[in-house]
């Protein structure tokens, strides 16, 4: 009898134990399907990054996007991008002031935005960062400059006049008459001459562009509203449509009204959107400290926005200047280094496409296919440096020199094959829609798998071939349920399983730390076992005292580098990550929920045995 209540008891204790230790168990969490690509690339910005990322009614990418067409072929095929942050028609400063917008995070503001997607997807590391030419256009900068009203005026002559003179008039008082083509001195003493202006009170300069001259009253006018001056081009002579207008620089359409110019209004702009760009880089830089940010540019537009083609041309390359100066600046913050580069792309459509380069449809929209018609013999510059009529053309320069700034020829037009054309009405009549206006200022289809490409041989490419953590589970599993975590959970010690993108070696104790919120105190790393050919490696933690969250945080002390060639984690970049999901301890759970009904059978069977054993 004795001997039967003490064999029945044992299994009691037997189903407890057995139940316990089930649940303590660690297991290999099953591998996630490898043929789902994981997010690496964010798209950010307008809408150049935003046509990366889709086609919109133009067209469909083959597998999604640019980067999903030509990462596999160039052997990058496990990773992928995310564009939803990409936003056609955005400005810096819509960005910089964190404006509301509708996200699939809810509606947030477009700073938060990209701190929810980082956050959301941890394996993105690399932002593609491309904006500004909105702002150029249509930006409206006064609020972001210490300034007073009409401060800066210009003068700018119309009709092609080949001489005579002109007048200014400023305060109710008019100048002597100015000769065409005078000197900005000349035209600041007929200016100074005036009592209601005075010697010392104005500054007038030359410029390069459609503004002839620079006027920038100062003195008495210093931090005052300035009245508007007004001009008489009657004494003007030419053709017989030759005049002279005076503009205010108010910050806005900054890019047409101080075309070509290197006056202080000009170079205020584009310092104030230098400054808010900066303000987006450095803030997508500090959500986590293993991201990059390539800043990205344009290339060569069909548009003639404030003058010919080539004119727009060239200043859209010079106002990539304010783009290089702001990485260089973000640079330069010891926390930013190695983080934060600037990718050239002026003229690499003329290189990739060679010049001209024009083009039939052989299928319309939505899966729009181009070839190309002219012919390489009639071609002034040959594709990727292959000579035509002319010779070749060079590729944009790059870091660290940037030799040639401008690649390509910028007194040629970009090739017709790469541009779409009349955004936003019809694109399948290239005939006649390469003669119209209305926005041919993007890539098509082709062109954005080739501008993918491209920032992928020069610098994603190499950041995506660095081992990096790719996760970080938990890995202590209901024995019954392989699939379920176990949580919340009564026990002293949790696995988690911590997943680099490749093999590496040196990975031990002082690799990790605990994250412990909510209470739970005393947590540690106990162990370290190496699986999966080097790439996983199981963590071991007690879990310490208390209640609350327990994580873990791969620290990158250094010791972490690549199997095959000795890379370190995460390059010249730290490979902290502290992004999975925490276990919940509840010391007041005896045993995880999970697993109570199983405890529940086995006791049961335990007292079925013990009454069998009495009866006896």
């Amino acid at each position: 009898m004795l001997r039967g209540n003490v064999h029945a008891t044992r299994w009691c204790a037997v189903a407890v134990i057995v139940a316990v230790c089930l649940a303590w168990m660690p297991t290999v969490h099953a591998a996630k399907n490898g043929e789902e690509p994981i997010p690496r690339i964010v798209l950010v910005g307008d809408s150049w990054p935003m046509f990366l990322w889709t086609g919109l009614f133009f067209w469909s990418y083959e597998n999604g996007s640019a980067f999903k067409d030509i990462l596999p072929g160039m052997g990058y095929g496990r990773w992928c991008d995310r564009g939803h942050t990409a936003i056609g028609g955005s400005m810096v400063t819509q960005w910089s002031t964190n404006e509301i917008t509708i996200t699939p995070y809810g509606v947030i503001g477009k700073l938060d935005f990209i701190e929810a997607e980082l956050m959301a997807y941890p394996t993105l590391d690399i932002v593609h960062f491309c904006m500004g030419g909105n702002d150029y256009l249509r930006g409206d900068y006064s609020e972001f400059i210490d300034y007073e009203e009409f401060q800066m005026q210009t003068l700018e002559f119309v009709g092609d006049p080949t001489g005579g003179t002109f007048t200014l008039t400023f305060g109710g008082q008019t100048t002597a008459p100015i000769l065409f083509g005078a000197d900005a001195s000349a035209v600041q003493a007929a200016l100074e001459a005036l009592s209601t202006i005075g010697a010392g009170n104005i500054v007038v300069l030359p410029t390069s562009g459609r503004p002839t001259y620079f006027c920038w009253f100062q003195g008495v006018f210093a931090d005052t509203t300035v009245a508007m001056m007004t001009a008489n081009g009657g004494g003007l002579t030419g053709d017989g449509d030759e005049n002279v207008f005076v503009h205010g620089i108010k910050f806005d359409h900054g890019w047409e009204d101080t075309w070509g110019s290197e006056s202080p209004a000009e170079l205020a702009f584009a310092e104030a959107i230098l400054e808010q760009m900066q303000i987006v880089v450095e803030y997508t830089l500090d959500v986590r400290p293993d991201v990059r940010v390539l800043v990205c540019d344009y290339d060569y537009m069909d548009e003639e926005e404030g003058g010919s083609v080539q004119d727009a041309n060239k200043a859209l390359a010079k106002a990539g200047l304010i783009k290089l100066e702001m990485v260089d600046r973000v640079r330069a913050k010891p926390e930013y280094a190695n983080r934060c580069f600037y990718l050239n792309t002026f003229g690499l459509m003329q290189w990739y496409f060679g010049v001209p380069c024009d083009f039939d449809l052989v299928s319309v929209a939505p899966n729009e296919i181009r070839v190309q018609t002219t012919l390489p013999e009639d071609q002034v510059y040959g594709p990727q440096g292959t000579p035509g009529i002319s010779g070749t053309i060079p590729l944009p320069g790059q870091f660290p020199d940037y030799v040639p700034w401008m690649g390509g020829d910028v007194e040629y037009r970009p090739p017709s094959i790469a541009i779409i054309y009349n955004f936003g009405k019809d694109a399948r009549a290239p005939e006649w829609a390469k003669q119209m206006k209305g926005g041919n200022i993007h890539l098509h289809r082709q062109a954005n798998q080739v501008y993918a490409r491209f920032c992928v041989e020069h610098y994603y490419g190499a950041w995506l071939d660095l081992p990096k953590v790719l996760s970080v589970e938990r890995a202590t599993y209901d024995p019954f349920h392989p699939s379920q975590v176990l949580d919340p959970v009564g026990l002293d010690e949790v696995t988690f399983a911590v997943t680099f993108t490749e093999p590496v070696t040196g990975v031990d104790v002082v690799d990790f730390d605990v994250v412990m919120h909510d209470g739970l105190a005393n947590a540690s790393v106990e162990s370290v076992t190496e699986s999966k050919d080097g790439a996983t490696y199981s963590v071991l933690v007690n879990t310490g005292s208390g209640d609350g969250t327990l994580g873990l945080a791969v620290v990158d002390n250094g010791s972490i580098t690549a199997l095959d060639d000795g890379t370190p984690l995460g390059g010249d970049v730290t490979g902290y990550y502290a992004y999975g999901t925490p276990y919940t301890v509840d010391r007041g759970v005896g045993l995880p929920v999970a697993v109570w009904p199983m405890a529940t059978i086995l006791l049961a069977v335990g007292g079925v045995l013990l009454r069998r054993s009495r009866a006896r």
